[in-house]
């Protein structure tokens, strides 16, 4: 739904819900994970109807081979890094 076809409560809700969702991102009450506020402004945006669902499957077909690869390669460097593989990098460089 492009912007000129959104009416003008779709629009006020739309700017809410994103607001109220940046607002609780930055604020972090009770120090939640930042994932929290953002899976809660998605799902409000799917109820509101600004989104619809089918949309929802369209983005992630497109995103989940880059978001694979890309929480791979952070799991990749996470285990390297607790078996000290980096360290062991850098000291044979320096000498």
């Amino acid at each position: 739904m492009g912007l000129i076809q959104m009416h003008k409560y779709e629009l006020v809700n739309t700017f809410t819900i994103f607001a109220l969702t940046t607002l609780f991102i930055l604020w972090r009450p009770q120090g939640i994970n930042e994932s929290i506020p953002a899976l809660c402004g998605a799902l409000l945006l799917i109820v509101a109807g600004v989104v619809q669902f089918s949309d929802v499957l369209e983005i992630f077909k497109l995103v989940s081979g880059p978001s694979i690869t890309i929480i791979s390669t952070i799991v990749i460097c996470i285990v390297l890094e607790s078996k000290g593989v980096f360290w062991g990098v850098a000291v044979n460089l320096a000498n």
